[in-house]
């Protein structure tokens, strides 16, 4: 299978996000930008996720390791 280089290969690409700004509030749709990879990294396109349990957890601000905001 080959490669094609992408139209948007070295370019910075604006993408629909989910954010968690805090603790307890609901999640954001916005636009955020994303900066082109860097050596030895990968830029993928996702099609499809979901919120797992461990990511309500933190949501919920009962995880002590939970850090905000938190890009999805």
């Amino acid at each position: 299978m080959s490669v094609q280089p992408s139209e948007f290969e070295g370019k910075t690409i604006t993408c629909k996000a989910a954010i968690a700004w805090g603790p307890g509030e609901d999640l954001s749709v916005e636009d955020v930008e994303v900066a082109p990879p860097k050596a030895n990294e990968v830029r993928i396109k996702i099609l499809y996720t979901g919120v797992c349990h461990t990511d309500a957890y933190t949501l919920s601000g009962k995880d002590p390791e939970g850090a905000f905001p938190v890009i999805w």
